[in-house]
């Protein structure tokens, strides 16, 4: 098997040691395997949605972040039947959109604000 080197902060590190411990993987590339694997299906299933599609899309972000993200999202107001922000702490933003449109449309923003810097956290949910 391969071998890759990768650079974390401690904050990341501890975190995957708790998830090793919690979890019982045997080691930190378990763990970073597991969230590979992870994500690339999550990748999969959002690229095999096609035709019409109603989803949720959940993004966090820091409160400096507000203004980036509020410029993607209005690039999608095509596709958003309802948004809600919420201010989760004084520095936390979670922001819950319910989407109805084409599967690439809804691609594309998911993708544009996952890909987006200022996002800490973007989740599709399609049904």
């Amino acid at each position: 098997m391969p071998i890759i080197s990768l650079s974390l902060n401690e904050k990341i590190l501890e975190e995957i040691d708790e998830l090793e411990r919690n979890l019982g993987f045997s080691g930190r590339s378990e763990v970073v395997r597991a969230a590979v694997r992870h994500f690339i299906e999550e990748k999969e299933n959002a690229n095999a949605l096609s035709g019409k599609v109603n989803a949720v899309l959940i993004a966090a972000h820091s409160l400096q972040a507000d203004e980036a993200i509020s410029g993607v999202v209005h690039r999608f107001d095509d596709i958003i039947v309802t948004h809600l922000h919420s201010k989760t702490s004084t520095e936390k933003c979670l922001e819950t959109f319910i989407v109805s449109g084409e599967a690439e449309r809804i691609k594309t923003m998911f993708k544009t604000l996952q890909s987006n810097k200022k996002a800490d956290y973007v989740k599709l949910l399609a049904v």
